[in-house]
């Protein structure tokens, strides 16, 4: 992924406090002046077509704790640096909710597909079930049809012996 550029801004009302901290001198003076001197930068920014540039607000409290905490000056590079800091920050932060929204995404895709190929196998396994009823059902008449017929064969077997006996006289 490209990298992007902070560019440091700053509310009208931020800006005198800003300009209180050492080493501010390549500011202008008000912050009338410092917009209309950004909004050309940005106008150049534009006509170059660099859409990497992106405005990050500096806060004058946050700012100083971040420069007393590397002993610095709050120079142009240091406003530059903080801002990039920022920005690299809210980039991780986009990335990571981007990243776990897309685990959470493929984990409902994966438990979807768990769950349709559970319920193929609960319709095959139904299917078969089905089938196997239909089998025993046809095997079961089968057997009805021996027995009957085992049934007949024995009467028919033991009315020929009674008659066979009785032309013996036994």
């Amino acid at each position: 992924m490209k990298r992007l550029t902070a560019v440091p801004v700053y509310t009208a009302g931020d800006y005198p406090q800003i300009r209180m901290l050492s080493d501010t001198d390549d500011l202008p003076a008000t912050w009338e002046e410092w917009r209309m001197l950004f909004e050309t930068s940005q106008a150049q920014c534009l006509r170059a077509r660099r859409s990497d540039c992106h405005k990050v607000r500096i806060r004058p409290d946050r700012f100083r704790v971040w420069l007393d905490a590397r002993s610095l000056s709050a120079s142009g590079h240091s406003r530059r640096l903080y801002a990039q800091e920022l920005l690299d920050l809210r980039t991780a932060r986009w990335e990571m909710a981007r990243a776990a929204e897309e685990t959470e995404r493929a984990a409902e895709e994966a438990a979807r597909a768990a769950e349709q190929e559970a319920m193929a196998k609960l319709i095959a396994q139904r299917r078969y079930l089905k089938e196997a009823e239909r089998q025993a059902r046809i095997s079961h008449k089968r057997q009805m049809v021996v027995i009957v017929l085992v049934a007949i064969s024995v009467a028919l077997v033991a009315q020929e012996l009674s008659m066979l006996a009785r032309w013996l006289g036994w």
